[in-house]
């Protein structure tokens, strides 16, 4: 009863439960990628594999205009130098039909 008075206090108070095991505004790359889609998106990294590569992280900027995004990181950088950022594109890589000769 006690657990039920508690959910039903946190919904009054309009409060979200986190559904991921990260901390608020940290989201796994997957889901960052999918959410800002056509875009150019700077990630403060917070989580990695054992290979070192990103897995997760909090978005700091993000715009179709990779300049901006770049532009927004250098300043972060500045203000944050001990951080791991990750810049990346969030869509198709290789455009369909195109292809690529190495």
């Amino acid at each position: 009863m006690l657990s039920e008075q508690r959910r039903q206090g946190s919904k009054k108070n309009g409060q979200k439960k986190n559904p991921t095991p990260f901390p608020q505004g940290v989201s796994l790359l997957e889901q960052i990628e999918e959410q800002y889609a056509g875009q150019w998106v700077l990630v403060e990294e917070t989580l990695w594999n054992k290979s070192g590569q990103p897995l997760a992280g909090r978005v700091i900027a993000h715009s179709q205009e990779k300049e901006a995004v770049v532009a927004t990181g250098v300043q972060y950088r500045k203000q944050h130098p001990d951080v791991q950022l990750f810049l990346f594109y969030a869509g198709e890589k290789i455009p369909e039909g195109v292809v690529v000769l190495l």
